[in-house]
C-alpha cells in the first residue's frame, strides 16, 4: 500500500490519471502501470488510484472472481487472516474502514510517504520529456460512453446533437470552454467515430491547456496554464 502511495505522489507530479484497477497490475507486490496514456493533465485531475469505486488501492481481483467485467491482474494477497465478517463478504472492493480494521490505514501511510530527492529529479526529467507529446484526456468516462454509443447513429442528427451537448457539458465541468469556431469540425469527428463504431479519443496539450479531438482544438482551459 505504501508503494501505491508513492505511485500516487508520482502521478500527481506527472498529471497521470485514469489509473483504475484494470490499468495497474501487481507483479511480486509491485504496482505496475499497464496504461499510462493519460499524462500531464491539469493538476486538479485525480489519478484514480484511491477512487472508492474503481481505484487499484481498494478494488482487488481475488482468485475466486466471478464477474468477468471485474477480472484483471490486480491481485493483492494479505499475509494474515481477514476478520470473518469481512472475509465472508469480501468480493472485489474494500472500503477504507475495512482496510483500517486489518490495520491498513491509508491516510496515515500517505502522510508518512515521501519521495526521495533522486526520485523527484527523475520525475521532473520525465515531465520535461512528456511535455513534447499530448497525453490522452478522459472527457467522458467509460461507463458514460458505453451508455451513449449504442444510441449514436451517424445518420441521425438528433443523436449527434445529444452527444455534442454531452461533450460540451463534460468540457465545461472540467473547466474548459468549447471552441465555437471548431464546432462543425468537431461534429464531423463525432460522425466519423459513430460511422466507424470507434470510441471518441481526446488529447490534452499541457503546453497551452487545450483539448484536441481528431486533431482539432475543441476546447481551451478556463484556468491559467502553469509553466
Amino acid at each position: 500500500m505504501r508503494k501505491m502511495c508513492i505511485l500516487e505522489l508520482t502521478s500527481k507530479m506527472l498529471g497521470v490519471a485514469d489509473l483504475h484497477y484494470l490499468n495497474i497490475i501487481t507483479v511480486l507486490l509491485e504496482p505496475c502501470i499497464t496504461d499510462a496514456e493519460v499524462f500531464l493533465n491539469p493538476i486538479y485531475i485525480q489519478s484514480g488510484i484511491f477512487n472508492l469505486e474503481s481505484g487499484a488501492a481498494v478494488v482487488f481481483d481475488p482468485m475466486h472472481v466471478q464477474d468477468e467485467k471485474l477480472k484483471g491482474q490486480n491481485r493483492i494477497w494479505f499475509n494474515f487472516a481477514l476478520p470473518s465478517d469481512i472475509q465472508k463478504n469480501f468480493q472485489y472492493r474494500m472500503s477504507t474502514e475495512d482496510l483500517a480494521r486489518i490495520d491498513v490505514h491509508i491516510d496515515k501511510i500517505m502522510e508518512t510517504t515521501h519521495l526521495q530527492p533522486k526520485t523527484i529529479a527523475k520525475i521532473k526529467n520525465a515531465h520535461q520529456i512528456l511535455q513534447r507529446e499530448n497525453g490522452r484526456f478522459v472527457l467522458q468516462g467509460t461507463a458514460s460512453l458505453q451508455g451513449m454509443q449504442p444510441h449514436l447513429d451517424h445518420r441521425n442528427s438528433y443523436s449527434i446533437d445529444r452527444f455534442m451537448q454531452s461533450m460540451q457539458a463534460n468540457a465545461e465541468e472540467e473547466h474548459f470552454q468549447l471552441n465555437e469556431n471548431c464546432i462543425e469540425m468537431v461534429r464531423a469527428g463525432v460522425i466519423e467515430d459513430a460511422r466507424n463504431h470507434d470510441t471518441p479519443e481526446y488529447y490534452y496539450n499541457s503546453r497551452d491547456g487545450t483539448i484536441l479531438y481528431h486533431g482539432v482544438v475543441m476546447a481551451s482551459s478556463r484556468d491559467p496554464v502553469p509553466h
